[in-house]
């Protein structure tokens, strides 16, 4: 059988053979990825493991019936792999990108796609020059609401205004990435990247960024509020947090009508569009959630495509404007320790899953 890509058929799918994906890193995100796989339309499956410690590979590809665990992006490139997903913390991001390139291997980076504008920016040039597909994985751009949102533009008329939050408590455990300037961590990078995706997509490109937000004990910014003015005009009010809950939907308003779209953002229902005197709720078909989502659009792609392919219509060189705005300085505010009052003691909330309020 050839392991030639064969052209899209009819109903849009790829026929032939399963796509043969790697997968570097073995943490949640990445087993979130591996179970995506199994589901996905057209067929795709887990070809290799890639990671430091050689059991930690076995043991990740025998639990998803993955024929090959190795300790090297180019090793991966020799088993036959097709592509690599890169779910590695976000400081290492450039450098496992760069080499799998230069193995010629077309990569999906996790979000965010680097840990700074410089390195992004580089990443992006290594992508044109090695001419293979790249693009971040940012999940909500694929998913079929935010193209029904796009579809239905004209229905809001002009649009002036785009509002969405993306705030989440989190409990601080010492080490963790999120929590870490030195490994890219930070509320901008990895929840404020979900709603300045959205408002350049649905405002166009951004002319000036003003931001406020808090610094941590850690040196990361654990509250982060953006102000976007697009070069048409309109504004957008974004807000990102690692310390505080938030309502965590979006809104685009126009001059004859406003989309609303539910929360959570990151994987968000059905939208509904509401003008003066109406409320229409779209169908059920604009849903989108598929754990596959990043790996079909991925996998419909040929391989030796350009490096500035788009997935869902997101050039990679799009993916480094949003992580600029963690270069725009926020005045440090020291905090206290986050510890309970005398006397108190802890009670989970039911929202977050993992944070902590006090009584």
């Amino acid at each position: 059988m050839s392991d030639a890509r064969p052209d899209a058929s009819r109903d849009g799918q790829i026929a032939g053979p399963p796509f043969r994906w790697a997968i570097l890193g073995t943490g949640p995100v990445s087993r979130k990825f591996a179970h995506g796989l199994r589901a996905c339309r057209p067929p795709a499956r887990l070809h290799a493991v890639v990671s430091r410690a050689e059991a930690t590979a076995a043991a990740f590809a025998e639990s998803f019936g993955a024929p090959h665990a190795v300790t090297s992006i180019r090793a991966a490139a020799e088993s036959g792999a097709e592509a690599l997903y890169i779910a590695s913390p976000a400081h290492l991001h450039e450098a496992h990108a760069t080499e799998a390139l230069a193995a010629g291997l077309p990569i999906l980076v996790e979000k965010p796609l680097a840990d700074s504008a410089g390195a992004a920016e580089r990443l992006v040039a290594a992508a044109r020059a090695s001419h293979l597909f790249a693009a971040e994985a940012v999940w909500t751009r694929y998913l079929p609401v935010i193209r029904a949102v796009v579809s239905h533009l004209p229905e809001i008329g002009l649009p002036t205004a785009f509002e969405a939050c993306f705030a989440v408590a989190t409990q601080h455990q010492p080490g963790a990435p999120l929590f870490d300037p030195a490994k890219g961590g930070g509320a901008l990078l990895h929840r404020g990247l979900y709603p300045v995706s959205l408002a350049r997509a649905f405002l166009g490109p951004v002319a000036r960024i003003e931001a406020a937000g808090r610094i941590g004990m850690t040196g990361v910014d654990e509250e982060a509020h953006l102000l976007l003015t697009h070069e048409n005009g309109a504004v957008s009010r974004l807000r990102a947090s690692l310390v505080a809950g938030g309502r965590n939907g979006a809104t685009l308003s126009g001059e004859r009508a406003m989309i609303e779209i539910a929360p959570p953002i990151w994987r968000p229902p059905r939208p509904c569009c509401a003008a003066p005197g109406r409320r229409q709720r779209w169908p059920r078909g604009a849903d989108g959630l598929k754990r596959c989502g990043k790996a079909r659009w991925a996998s419909a792609c040929r391989p030796g495509c350009s490096g500035l392919c788009a997935i869902g219509c997101r050039p990679l060189n799009g993916s480094a404007a949003p992580i600029a705005a963690t270069a725009i300085p926020m005045r440090p505010r020291p905090l206290p320790p986050r510890s309970p009052p005398a006397g108190l003691r802890p009670r989970k909330c039911r929202w977050p899953k993992a944070s902590r309020f006090w009584r």
